[in-house]
């Protein structure tokens, strides 16, 4: 289940603070988390933009924003494809309901086939993420100097969704202090429960 943004008061002369927190039911929604995993934003966000930044300021991006001219008529031919593709797999069932080949036949053609459009989807994705980080990266500019040149959220948000397909958190036991990497903050943060899961 998604963490939801909340605040805590550890103790009653506390200050609140900014946690995450996996919740028993969302608002919107009845499917059902947890309801005991916590952990604080300040600390979780600092050590996330650190993966991200020092996964992107690397040859990561170079790959990312490795776009040529003749991408454009690339990306046109892989669209192409993939219609071909999906016009075989139907094919396929037609000829299976016809008698033209057998069940054998027909599922290892039709295993072929999604093999080969698998490829291609992957293919594209790759294609229309490098577009992406061309709109968004500006030239001669590092991922970290640009997020933070920028209030925008959608821009933030569009890099993240470019590299990161999700960010697991696992219950927590000791907390050792963490100290943050952008800034001169210390928490008690323990990065072993953080896993971010990289789109390939």
């Amino acid at each position: 289940m998604t963490l939801n943004g909340e605040t805590k008061r550890d103790k009653p002369e506390k200050p609140l603070r900014p946690i995450y927190h996996c919740r028993v039911q969302g608002d919107t929604e009845r499917k059902r988390g947890c309801g005991g995993v916590t952990i604080g934003s300040e600390p979780l966000e600092d050590f996330v933009l650190s993966c991200l930044f020092f996964r992107l300021d690397t040859p990561d991006l170079g790959k990312l924003l490795d776009t040529k001219p003749e991408t454009g008529e690339r990306l046109k031919k892989l669209l192409e494809d993939r219609s071909l593709l999906e016009m075989r797999k139907k094919d396929i069932l037609k000829d299976y309901g016809r008698g033209d080949m057998t069940r054998e036949e027909m599922l290892f053609s039709k295993s072929e086939a999604q093999a080969a459009l698998d490829d291609i989807n992957h293919e594209i994705d790759q294609v229309s993420r490098s577009h992406q980080a061309n709109a968004l990266v500006p030239v001669d500019t590092t991922v970290k100097e640009a997020w933070f040149a920028t209030d925008s959220l959608q821009w933030k948000r569009g890099i993240m969704d470019l590299v990161i397909d999700k960010i697991i958190i696992q219950p927590g036991g000791g907390k050792p202090y963490y100290e943050c990497q952008l800034s001169d903050r210390r928490f008690r943060f323990d990065p072993e429960r953080v896993e971010v899961k990289w789109k390939a």
